[in-house]
């Protein structure tokens, strides 16, 4: 059953960006654990939730490579 459920989520998502999908590459080229990057999916909810709560900043702690913080950073509101 969860694979069918990835499957439609997977599907049903937003295209991550050029930058993100490089930055996704990399992660898988240069680290040893690639599997800790959050990924497109995780990525696109992450950018709702901060586009939802309307929030003007955001703090992480102990990020990885930086994917997920660039996917909060783009729900952010311009300027």
């Amino acid at each position: 059953m969860p694979q069918s459920s990835d499957k439609y989520i997977s599907t049903h998502s937003s295209i991550p960006s050029e930058a993100l999908g490089w930055l996704e590459k990399q992660t898988h080229i240069r680290t040893n654990y690639p599997r800790m990057l959050s990924g497109s999916v995780q990525g696109e909810f992450l950018k709702m939730l901060v586009t939802l709560s309307g929030a003007g900043r955001i703090l992480e702690i102990g990020a990885f490579t930086g994917y997920s913080a660039c996917c909060m950073a783009l729900g952010l509101p311009e300027g």
